[in-house]
């Protein structure tokens, strides 16, 4: 397998400074189970016919890049997936976290977190398991096996 000839790394417009703990939590936490660290700051992942390599910059800041032959296509999707078209200040502050030290604790642990956009079939899957863990390995079986939706996956 060769590596494919990836697009130059690029600022992710409208994404705040993250951590590099915020960054894995949003990737690795149990949203989704396509993402991989491949490097120190560096995750490649996959949905529907989307691949993008991540990284956190020096400056916080988030970077993107992509095989090349699909970077515009994740250049329009990426944004989306990773819901920066939303405000996601004032979704927080719609929470009871002014009510709930759990929360409240959560929120300020993880500044900038992101709720991933997943496709549908894989949302469904990640409510009808009780752990993380059970769901992650449904997910990685049933999409193994083809039977996700073309674009669904």
């Amino acid at each position: 397998m060769t590596e494919p000839d990836w697009s130059e790394w690029q600022p992710l417009a409208g994404a705040p400074a993250l951590t590099a703990d915020v960054l894995a939590e949003t990737l690795d936490g149990g949203q989704a189970f396509r993402w991989n660290r491949v490097g120190d700051r560096i995750w490649l992942g996959q949905w529907a016919d989307h691949v993008v390599r991540l990284r956190l910059a020096g400056d916080a800041h988030v970077q993107w890049g992509a095989p090349r032959p699909l970077a515009s296509a994740v250049a329009r999707a990426l944004p989306a997936y990773l819901g920066l078209n939303r405000d996601f200040n004032a979704l927080v502050d719609t929470l009871p976290w002014r009510s709930d030290p759990h929360l409240a604790a959560c929120l300020a642990a993880f500044p900038g977190l992101r709720i991933l956009r997943q496709p549908e079939a894989v949302a469904v899957l990640l409510a009808d398991f009780g752990s993380m863990e059970a769901a992650g390995e449904a997910v990685r079986a049933v999409t193994a096996a083809g039977l996700l939706p073309a674009g669904m996956e």
